[in-house]
């Protein structure tokens, strides 16, 4: 909708100042570029098994209690309580029935849970139906990487992005006008050590097609 015709020209921004110029890269560009685009990967990630996850947890906080202190000692300590938080969120549990839950409440409210008002918190699980939709509230990512939390829900079947990346790379340098687009995803790959998949040992270097 245009603004109204009082509006004085200051201070409105009118939709042909939102779009977008056509975006190209220069020659000097495209090296940073593809590294920036290939230097991290989202995988999909492993399931986080209950047992081995908080053995693992406690291993690591056991090496933080009895290290002295310092920066890597807080490192390892708070890698502990991230791992443990994960396998909350995004791991293999099997959900405890509501009645389970409900007495394990009332089993530590004076100890472990002393600090919470655990019977106003029983009071209000007890008039909530136990929840259905679990399954679909704590899944693990489809895909994640180092910059990013998560990534969309793709298919199930990709174990990482960097097939969507090649496409994007591809695309934007047959943009600039430069030739050799192939030669040079696959330089800045094979520098990288990406493998490509294929299971021939002629094919473990990324190059063009045969």
């Amino acid at each position: 909708m245009p603004p109204s015709n009082d509006a004085s020209n200051e201070g409105w921004i009118y939709g042909d100042q939102l779009i977008l110029r056509r975006q190209s890269l220069s020659k000097e560009e495209i090296g940073p570029f593809l590294q920036f685009l290939f230097k991290e990967i989202a995988r999909k990630p492993k399931p986080l098994k209950l047992k081995q996850t908080a053995g693992v947890a406690r291993y690591l906080k056991a090496v933080a209690a009895e290290a002295q202190g310092s920066a890597q000692r807080d490192n390892v300590d708070h890698l502990a309580e991230v791992l443990w938080l994960t396998m909350l969120d995004s791991g293999e549990i099997e959900i405890a029935p509501k009645e389970e839950a409900i007495q394990f409440l009332k089993v530590h409210a004076l100890t472990y849970l002393a600090s919470f008002e655990v019977n106003r918190i029983l009071e209000y699980l007890g008039n909530l139906p136990a929840p259905s939709r679990h399954a679909e509230f704590f899944q693990p990512p489809k895909l994640k990487g180092a910059s990013r939390s998560a990534l969309g829900q793709g298919p199930a079947r990709l174990q990482d992005d960097l097939t969507e990346r090649i496409y994007v790379a591809y695309h934007a340098l047959r943009r600039t006008g430069i030739g050799d687009a192939r030669g040079r995803i696959a330089t800045v790959l094979n520098g990288l050590g990406y493998e490509t998949g294929v299971r021939s040992v002629t094919d473990c270097k990324w190059g063009p097609p045969r």
